[in-house]
Formats: structure tokens, C-alpha cells, sequence
């Protein structure tokens, strides 16, 4: 079966640009304001890097944003014990230098539906 996905988010690195493309807008619609985008961490958080940072009335949001053809599998699966610990160092940092409450979110990009779904509390 032919994919119905566009043949610029086949590859990993189109679909990933284009899913926090996607999920950046999907959070600006939700009256969120992007304070960086593709962050480089700190080592102090972990390094790594944070693909959006937003914020709203309530504080921070440090939002992986992960995009995988495989639908069906669940997708915690996609955000591994090291890198859930990694967001939580780099929200423990931004809270402690911001004084301010911060969430991790994974915010998973189906190709297939177009559709974003939101895990929060990682």
C-alpha cells in the first residue's frame, strides 16, 4: 500500500521538520507563544536538544516532538528512559534559573492521519 504521506515528510528528516512544524502551530493555536525552537541543552540539562519551548499563562513547555510511521504501537515507546530523564533535568534547570512552573510534553505526529496526539507528564 502506497503511503498517503507527502513525499516531503518520507524521509526522517523532512517528516521530523515537518511534525514540529506542525505541532508549533498546533500550540500556538492553543494560545501558546514559541520561545525557542531546536535548543541546544546545556550540559547541565543533560545536552541533547529541546525542539520547541513555548509558553503560556501557566509557564514553560519543553515539547519533544517525535513522527514515526509505525501507528499501532503505542507511543511512549518512541521517547526512551534516557531521554525522558534528559527533559526532566533540562525542566528542573529552566525552573530553577526561571523561577517558573515547566512540563514536558511529547506531542506524537502521525503522517498517515495528519493528526498530533499529546502525552503530558513524562
Amino acid at each position: 500500500m502506497a503511503s498517503r504521506a507527502s513525499p516531503s515528510i518520507r524521509s526522517k528528516i523532512g517528516r521530523g521538520r515537518f511534525a514540529e512544524d506542525f505541532a508549533c502551530r498546533d500550540f500556538e493555536r492553543r494560545g501558546f507563544r514559541l520561545v525557542a525552537r531546536n535548543l541546544r541543552a546545556a550540559r547541565e540539562w543533560g545536552g541533547g536538544e529541546i525542539d520547541l519551548l513555548m509558553e503560556n499563562e501557566e509557564g514553560l513547555w519543553i515539547i519533544e516532538v517525535k513522527s514515526s510511521p509505525a501507528a499501532g504501537l503505542g507511543i511512549r515507546p518512541l521517547l526512551g528512559a534516557v531521554q525522558r530523564a534528559r527533559l526532566r533535568r533540562a525542566a528542573s534547570w529552566l525552573r530553577a534559573d526561571r523561577g517558573v512552573l515547566v512540563r514536558c510534553v511529547l506531542a506524537w505526529f502521525d503522517p498517515e492521519k495528519q493528526s498530533l496526539e499529546i502525552v503530558e507528564n513524562l
